[in-house]
């Protein structure tokens, strides 16, 4: 079968294909958009609770308290919307499903008309199909934690879960995010589920098998290094 390309043209990207994960919808930026200085294309929101359930060795955040109220990161919303922002990833200082003013904030970034983007580590939340549901109707993008989709033991290390369960949990919550169609392709030819995937040297060889089955899911695959200065990978 013929594979279908998006109408419009990316930055580095060009037209992708429709189908295979190629981009996540908010990240596909024309290239008249990118190159306007009176625009922004992608910011990144960290101004969620700091509550989370794992402490990831490769966490990236400071577990800082929740600085802005409600009404605040609304106002911020606002000024990014003035500015004709595309997306707004919301990294959170801790897991941003978990904040007691997530639709309040997901939903009003849609409302300003731009795409909200959430990193999740999915097994909380994401396992109930009308939580889900909402963020559906919201129209936001999901990317899940994905540090391995197949090695159960690693994957727990990694979060430093000892219960031995987030593994399950987590691939639970996936299951319902393909039912709930966030893989279905969109017509500009992007998709609204992605995998974040932190690579070192444990899971380096599961890289080219992610790939794969983000292709095959149309899923987008976020892939990071290790940072250097945490050095808890080589543990056994």
């Amino acid at each position: 079968m013929e594979m279908k390309f998006s109408k419009e043209e990316y930055i580095g990207l060009g037209h992708v294909p429709i189908g295979i994960g190629a981009v996540i919808k908010g990240w596909n930026i024309t290239e008249r958009h990118y190159r306007n200085p009176d625009v922004l294309p992608v910011v990144d929101f960290r101004a969620m609770s700091p509550a989370c359930p794992h402490d990831c060795f490769h966490c990236f955040t400071d577990k800082l308290k929740k600085t802005l109220t409600l009404d605040e990161i609304k106002n911020v919303i606002d000024q990014l919307a003035e500015m004709k922002t595309i997306a707004i990833d919301y990294l959170g200082e801790g897991e941003p499903t978990l904040d007691k003013d997530f639709f309040e904030i997901v939903e009003y970034t849609a409302k300003r008309g731009i795409q909200p983007i959430i990193y999740t580590e999915a097994a909380a939340k994401l396992r109930n199909r009308d939580f889900v549901r909402r963020i559906k109707k919201s129209g936001a993008c999901v990317i899940p934690k994905c540090d391995s989709l197949w090695n159960k033991e690693f994957e727990n290390w990694v979060v430093g879960d000892k219960t031995g369960k987030y593994f399950d949990l987590r691939n639970e919550a996936i299951k319902i995010l393909i039912e709930e169609g966030f893989n279905k392709p969109e017509k500009d030819g992007s998709t609204r589920m992605g995998f974040d995937m932190v690579v070192c040297k444990k899971n380096m060889h599961e890289v080219e098998k992610t790939l794969r089955y983000c292709r095959e899911n149309n899923s987008y695959a976020h892939k990071r290094r290790k940072k250097k200065n945490t050095g808890r990978c080589k543990k056994s």
